[in-house]
C-alpha cells in the first residue's frame, strides 16, 4: 500500500514539474516575444511605421487575431487609428473609424483597461434611443419647415424678415462675429505688428546693429595705427602695461 501512494505522490510531483516547465517555457516566450517587439518598434524610423509597428507587436506578443492603437489628440478623440490583422471586408463594414466617443471614450476616461467577451453588452457600445429619437424629429422638422416655407408659402420668408427688421438681419449677418472678430483681433494685431516693425525692428534691432558697425567703422583709423606688424612696438605695449599695473599696484 504504501509502495502505491509513494507511486501516486511520485506521478503527482512529475506533473507539477511538467506544469512548472510549461509555465517557464510559456513565460520564457512572452519574454522573447517583448524583446522580439522592442527591437521592431526600435527599427522604426518615420511615425506612421512605428505605430504600425507597435500595434503588430502587441498582437504577436499576445497571439491575438487582430489589434488596434488609437493616438490621442489634446482634445481627448482620438487623431490616428492604427489597426492591424483585418482584410478589407471587414475594414469596409466598420466604416468610419472610431473616434474615442464611444466605447474606447469609456477606456480614455477611466484609464483603466476594458475587457468584455461582446462589445454590445457595454451600454457605451450603442448611442442611446432619446438621442436618435431627437436628431431624427430635428432633422425631420427642419426638412418639414424649409417645405413649408420655400414650397408651400414662399411668399412668407418675405413677411417674416419684414416684421422682424434688424433681427432678422443680424441673423443673416451671422450675429457679426465676422466682423466683431475683425475689430477685436485682427486689427489690433495687424497694428501691434506694424509699430513692432517700424519702432522695435527698424529703430531698435536695426539702430543697435547700424550702431555698433558705425562705430568700429569710426573708430577703425585708430586702432590701426597701434597694429603696426612691428613687434618692438607691440613688446613696448606689453611693458607700458606692465608697468602700469605694477604701478597701481605698488601705490594701491
Amino acid at each position: 500500500m504504501s509502495d502505491v501512494q509513494s507511486g501516486l505522490r511520485l506521478d503527482e510531483l512529475l506533473r507539477e514539474v511538467q506544469q512548472r516547465l510549461a509555465e517557464v517555457v510559456a513565460t520564457r516566450g512572452r519574454m522573447q516575444g517583448l524583446l522580439d517587439a522592442v527591437l521592431a518598434v526600435a527599427d522604426g524610423v518615420e511615425l506612421d511605421t512605428t505605430l504600425q509597428r507597435i500595434a503588430q507587436a502587441a498582437v504577436n506578443l499576445v497571439d491575438a487575431r487582430f489589434g488596434a492603437l488609437g493616438v490621442l489628440a489634446p482634445d481627448g478623440s482620438i487623431s490616428r487609428f492604427i489597426y492591424v490583422g483585418l482584410d478589407e471586408a471587414t475594414r469596409a463594414r466598420m466604416g468610419a473609424l472610431p473616434e474615442g466617443k464611444g466605447l474606447l471614450g469609456q477606456v480614455i476616461l477611466g484609464g483603466q483597461p476594458l475587457r468584455l467577451s461582446d462589445l454590445g453588452e457595454h451600454e457605451a457600445s450603442h448611442a442611446p434611443f432619446a438621442m436618435l429619437l431627437l436628431a431624427t424629429a430635428l432633422a425631420v422638422g427642419g426638412l418639414g419647415l424649409a417645405w413649408f416655407l420655400h414650397v408651400r408659402e414662399p411668399e412668407l420668408p418675405g413677411v417674416i424678415a419684414a416684421r422682424f427688421g434688424s433681427f432678422y438681419q443680424l441673423v443673416r449677418d451671422k450675429f457679426r462675429i465676422d466682423e466683431l472678430y475683425d475689430v477685436v483681433v485682427v486689427r489690433p494685431l495687424f497694428a501691434l505688428a506694424d509699430a513692432l516693425a517700424w519702432r522695435v525692428d527698424q529703430g531698435l534691432i536695426d539702430g543697435t546693429v547700424n550702431g555698433a558697425a558705425t562705430l568700429v567703422a569710426a573708430t577703425s583709423g585708430v586702432w590701426r595705427r597701434f597694429q603696426t606688424g612691428n613687434v618692438q612696438h607691440y613688446a613696448l605695449s606689453f611693458l607700458a602695461g606692465a608697468l602700469l599695473l605694477l604701478g597701481y599696484w605698488i601705490v594701491g
